[in-house]
């Protein structure tokens, strides 16, 4: 056996353990209590995240831009299918990552279910997805509602990720009018609400959240 068809079968090997694994860990999340070293692996998730969302954007490409009649050729079905199973694969470690990362203090739980929800079922759709493959790439309109779907959806999580990471409205705020605070005297102004929280907020918050 070659080395890359033993990386892929190992690869491909993973992804049932993996994702039953995470289905586990939503089953039990009340009664898991998560060791400290684990908790080092969940805050590589803001690392990890972009791979899954760069092959799956790369697998949308292929599919939505590439001419149809090199949906035959060999080297075209090996690489879509090799950015599948990397997607999939990436994206059931990134969740598994983000679950554990979720059950650490500071976030607030309604601000963290579209994006913990929506980031479960990318891996399970991955996988789902590499398992009919064939049948994808064999009609060209699926593979590209396929294409379109997976990317509206880690579009989301993505979204909601950096919703509670940076803050509300961080993508637009550039281009958002916004209120202008108006600043009292120093002698009138209180040393936390006038001096100290409006630094706070414009300069810690968007990151650190509350």
């Amino acid at each position: 056996m070659s080395g890359s068809k033993l990386v892929r079968n190992t690869v491909e090997g993973s992804l049932i353990p993996l994702n039953s694994l995470l289905l586990f860990f939503l089953i039990f999340e009340p009664r898991i209590m998560l060791p400290g070293w684990l908790q080092v692996f969940g805050r590589m998730h803001p690392l990890a995240l972009h791979f899954p969302i760069v092959l799956v954007l790369l697998y949308a490409v292929m599919t939505l831009f590439f001419p149809a009649k090199m949906r035959k050729e060999h080297w075209y079905v090996t690489a879509l299918n090799a950015l599948l199973l990397a997607a999939a694969f990436t994206a059931s470690v990134t969740a598994l990552m983000g679950f554990v990362l979720s059950r650490g203090e500071g976030y607030d739980p309604d601000a963290l279910a579209i994006h913990k929800w929506t980031g479960v079922l990318i891996p399970f759709l991955l996988h789902f997805l590499f398992i009919i493959r064939r049948r994808i790439i064999a009609n060209m309109s699926v593979a590209r509602i396929v294409s379109l779907s997976i990317t509206v959806l880690i579009s989301v999580a993505g979204h909601h990720g950096a919703i509670i990471t940076h803050g509300e409205n961080f993508i637009l705020a550039p281009i958002t009018p916004v209120n202008v605070r108006v600043v009292p005297p120093f002698e009138e102004a209180f040393v936390y609400a006038d001096l100290v929280q409006p630094i706070l907020e414009n300069k810690c918050m968007s990151c650190h959240n509350g």
